[in-house]
């Protein structure tokens, strides 16, 4: 094994022993856990249909069933639940994995993409990311998420176009905030077949035809508990109008609100779980999301000075996935319900962006290169300041 394998083999050790410590805390459901991991829990211990309907009564207020966000996180933590037991760690192993997934996903877009240092330094990054690693341990949707999103993405990058489709409809049956990753496949395929109409036609029918399909998959338990494709289709548009009115037409601000254009900084962290000196949150490690600002601006900056292509697959991922939210917002008038966990699927293209940055510096003597020395040296410095309310301690 090299040097850099063996690299990645201890980075996804230790980012697997970090997420693994302290799991089971706090042992009962905590912030969106009281619907995600409560409704896994009933689905665990039965198909009823109540469990799959529209404004199911909570069994334990303010606990309630999870309807209004596709199925697929839900079935694969009540998968779990059925073979491991019903403990607060098995509610979280999904997120955990995934996460870890992820950095090796992420290591694999930037090697492709750029080299083996890219995404080694791409998979540090989001490895001591106190947000990425926060949304890891708790049983909701969004670490699996940015899994499937990346591993679609990296599966286009190496042709294999069905099995990307496949995972975009998954990705959509874990959120739909996934949407943008659809017409990202389509551009990166673009890319890839150099403008060839047949091929990317292909492609364009597969994305239209496939997602659809691998979603319809993720709700065969809800059509196992005696659902029609009509309750189906009823199902798709209440879930709509919910997610319409909680996002843009509510009064008043959510406590944990922090509007988009604060995402970036990373100034408002999330506190999940607060009891007494026992508290979680979801912090990011400012010194990343900074980091992530400086790339950016380098990126605009070789952009307007001569358009990389190797930078323009990443940095329109970025923006897919983070400028959908101001536009949605100023289309509605409201920013009521935006939190920074939102940013979560931009944060890969970031950390990929600063990597490719960081990269550069690596390469230069001087100042450039101990700048770029000490930036590393610090990231988990201040990632372990934050590993004690990342994990309840």
């Amino acid at each position: 094994m090299n040097k850099k394998n063996l690299l990645l083999v201890l980075m996804l050790t230790l980012a697997l022993i970090l997420r693994l410590v302290n799991l089971s805390f706090p042992p009962q459901f905590y912030f969106d856990e009281n619907y995600s991991a409560f409704t896994a829990v009933a689905l665990s211990r039965g198909n009823a249909p109540v469990i799959w309907r529209p404004m199911s009564q909570p069994i334990d207020p303010p606990r309630g069933y999870e309807w209004s966000h596709p199925p697929l996180t839900r079935i694969l933590i009540a998968a779990s639940i059925t073979i491991l037991g019903n403990h607060p760690w098995v509610w979280r192993l999904t997120s955990v994995l995934a996460g870890v997934g992820t950095i090796l996903i992420i290591y694999l877009i930037g090697k492709a993409l750029f080299s083996k240092t890219v995404g080694l330094l791409a998979a540090f990054l989001i490895s001591f990311d106190g947000l990425s690693f926060a949304q890891s341990r708790i049983a909701t949707r969004d670490a699996l998420l940015v899994f499937l999103v990346t591993t679609s993405l990296y599966l286009i990058l190496r042709n294999h176009r069905f099995f990307s489709a496949l995972l975009a409809g998954f990705a959509l049956a874990a959120k739909w905030t996934s949407l943008p990753l659809l017409p990202l496949l389509v551009f990166t395929s673009h890319r890839s077949t150099k403008g060839k109409r047949r091929s990317l036609l292909r492609h364009i029918l597969l994305v239209i035809a496939i997602p659809p399909l691998s979603y319809l998959a993720a709700y065969l338990p809800y059509f196992a508990s005696g659902f029609t494709l009509t309750d189906f289709i009823i199902l798709q548009k209440t879930m709509f109008t919910h997610l319409f009115a909680h996002g843009f037409r509510l009064t008043t601000a959510h406590p944990l609100n922090a509007p988009w254009w604060l995402w970036p900084l990373g100034l408002k962290p999330l506190p999940y779980y607060q009891s007494g000196a026992e508290q979680v949150w979801a912090a990011p490690n400012l010194l990343v999301f900074w980091l992530g600002i400086v790339a950016l601006g380098c990126t605009v900056r070789a952009f307007v000075k001569n358009r990389p292509k190797s930078l323009l697959l990443i940095f329109t991922g970025y923006l897919a996935f983070y400028v959908p939210w101001p536009i949605l917002h100023a289309l509605s008038g409201s920013t009521k319900t935006s939190y920074l966990y939102y940013y979560l699927p931009a944060l890969p293209f970031l950390h990929l962006l600063s990597a490719y940055w960081l990269s550069r510096g690596l390469s230069q003597p001087g100042i450039a290169r101990t700048a770029a020395l000490v930036t590393l040296a610090m990231v988990p410095l201040v990632f372990f300041s934050l590993y004690p309310r990342l994990i309840g301690l």
